[in-house]
């Protein structure tokens, strides 16, 4: 018998000494805090995976279950939020009453849907094992049975499942126990200081791309002249992801004003006040008057998922008076409490996109909460429910220096360090990988040996390959095994000499490759080659992970997107040895819905939808 857990576990430890084959799935967006602390510690960590490993099964490997998955998520999560009856539970009713907000409706819808999310994965992962008898331990609360029971029926699929007790008061202890370990914890590791008159800027950004790409940069809607440098003010969280803190760094560096949020003080008239009554004294009697209303397991994570985000903003806040937000955390649940409490303070939230929305059925997309939603064209609206406030139409703000690109293909060959004339360029572009999404180790090596073959094939072309992610990031992220085979491949490339690889990704911008490229081919239903599509250029999609949601998908199969290499060769050589263009068989009323206004100043109408809302 094989034991496969969600959750820690003492039951873990007591079959392992009995000899048993136990896994502990990893499931990061809804484990407990005591959980979440104790995996924090690398000793501890290392021995639970030593103890308890996540079984080598992988949604990945399983071509278009990551699609199929997601769209079930949607399906599960109206069933589970109607029969529990969450419409209108007290938490929805009081705390928008409190917070003057109609958004916490999308909170719980969202947080439910990452919890069905996680779940289904682990269900699936379990059932795709190979043991014949197994046993998956679940907390025995009504969301669990009800998930439980609906992917069952579903799917057809059965998996003996042994209930643990769950215990009301306790999660209602648990719930009690954040309240206060967060407030003491913020009041510890801010510290404290006399109030402050809020600085004055027109919009705030997190800094995430840098300064130096002439395309992806954290400044790249200011003009000097209707937006100055000094109306932006750049923030950091804190964060040790490499790219945030290079980015961070450069801010820095700069002329504009940047800080970094973790080490703001809190004034003490913001703790005796709006910290006190909202994020201490509200939700400890929140819990303490509905101790048994039955929903305290997942009150806790509501509570917990709130409050440390609502917190982290109202120290902002009280610092800085800002107009607009532009938020890069449109896929995570943290933007509707930073778009509740931006409200609060009279500043709105903004989601703008820079890539192609239409790819898969994600569902993370789903129930957006913004305040202002600045989109290409009507085809990127997606998911199940919306709750912003207003959409707005700006064209592809990419293209706006797309001409000036195409006029200067000299200056980007020598930047490359690519031969001027005499070969036709194809432009490649990888994406990130992962064992449990669409996109895994294998498609990734699968798409660069493809590459390799591509350029092999034809003497008459040179390749480039813009990565999603640096050479030394891919290596971390490669198993052993991977690791040899990339290798291979990568030198094979460049002992072919016509392969040049942009080993800074982040300073050469999408545009700029596309402007000097004659073929484009993204792995999957990459932006790379939608984009090059707008442009008015070639993209071709090398989609074997089975993406059959995307409107290109549907409608040009073996024009411009290909499930295999010999399709998707064949293509190449008509392009370059024939002179066909697939650009012929694209609808252009599709293209603008992709982008509505066809033309290079979608930028300025971004800036322009900016100014209208200050």
């Amino acid at each position: 018998m094989t034991h496969y857990f969600c959750d820690l576990s003492f039951r873990i430890l007591l079959l392992r000494l009995k000899g048993n084959q136990v896994h502990l799935f990893n499931r990061d967006a809804t484990v407990s805090i005591f959980t979440r602390m104790l995996g924090g510690i690398p000793f501890i960590k290392n021995k639970l995976n030593n103890l308890a490993p996540e079984p080598d099964i992988w949604i990945g490997n399983y071509k278009g279950l990551y699609y199929r998955i997601n769209e079930e998520v949607m399906e599960c999560t109206d069933f589970v939020y109607n029969i529990l009856k969450l419409e209108g539970c007290q938490f929805t009713k009081v705390y928008n009453e409190k917070f003057k907000t109609n958004k916490f409706k999308p909170f719980v819808l969202k947080w439910v849907s990452f919890y069905v999310f996680e779940l289904l994965t682990c269900l699936y992962r379990a059932h795709l094992d190979k043991p014949s008898k197994k046993v998956l331990y679940l907390r025995n609360n009504l969301l669990n049975r009800q998930i439980y029971e609906w992917w069952s029926r579903k799917t057809g699929n059965k998996i003996q499942v042994r209930w643990l007790g769950e215990s009301e008061a306790k999660a209602g202890l648990e719930a009690i126990t954040s309240i206060l370990a967060l407030f003491i914890y913020n009041l510890l590791s801010h510290g404290l200081c006399l109030p402050v008159r809020p600085k004055k800027f027109k919009i705030m950004k997190e800094a995430v791309w840098g300064l130096r790409s002439r395309v992806f940069r954290d400044d790249f809607f200011v003009d000097n002249e209707k937006l100055l440098k000094k109306d932006l003010l750049l923030y950091t969280f804190g964060s040790s992801q490499e790219p945030r803190m290079s980015a961070y760094k450069a801010a820095q560096d700069s002329e504009y004003e940047c800080i970094n949020k973790s080490k703001l003080k809190i004034p003490v008239n913001l703790l005796f006040q709006r910290l006190f009554k909202y994020h201490f004294r509200l939700p400890l009697v929140f819990v303490l008057s509905n101790f048994s209303n039955k929903q305290n397991y997942m009150l806790k994570d509501w509570l917990k998922w709130f409050h440390a985000v609502a917190i982290d903003r109202e120290i902002l806040l009280s610092h800085y008076q800002i107009g607009l937000d532009l938020s890069v955390n449109e896929t995570s649940l943290v933007h509707i409490p930073e778009t509740i409490i931006l409200n609060n303070y009279g500043a709105k939230s903004v989601i703008y996109h820079w890539s192609d929305m239409t790819s898969g059925a994600f569902s993370t997309e789903h129930f957006k909460s913004f305040n202002i939603y600045l989109i290409w064209g009507k085809a990127h609206i997606r998911g199940k429910q919306y709750f912003v406030d207003n959409i707005i139409e700006t064209g592809c703000w990419l293209k706006h220096n797309f001409g000036e690109f195409t006029k200067d293909k000299k200056n980007i060959h020598k930047k490359l360090e690519l031969p001027t004339n005499g070969y036709k360029v194809l432009a490649f572009y990888d994406e990130s990988f992962a064992p449990n999404i669409h996109f895994s180790e294998e498609v990734l090596l699968d798409f660069w040996q493809m590459m390799f073959e591509l350029i092999e094939e034809n003497r008459n072309v040179i390749g480039i390959m813009k990565p999603k992610v640096g050479d030394g990031d891919k290596r971390l992220m490669l198993s052993a095994k991977g690791k040899e085979i990339y290798n291979n491949i990568k030198q094979r490339c460049s002992e072919s000499g016509r392969f040049y690889f942009i080993d800074n990704p982040r300073e050469v911008g999408v545009t700029e490759v596309i402007a000097i490229s004659d073929i484009n081919i993204t792995m999957g239903m990459g932006s790379p080659s939608s984009i090059a599509l707008l442009c008015g250029k070639i993209g071709l999609y090398y989609n074997t992970p089975g993406d059959d949601y995307h409107p290109f998908a549907r409608k040009y199969k073996n024009k411009v997107v290909f499930d295999n290499k010999r399709g998707l060769f064949s293509a190449v050589n008509k392009i370059i040895n024939q002179g066909y263009s697939p650009l012929d068989e694209i609808d252009e009323e599709l293209l603008r819905d992709y982008d509505q206004f066809r033309d290079e100043r979608g930028l300025e109408r971004f800036r322009e939808a900016l100014l209208d809302n200050l």
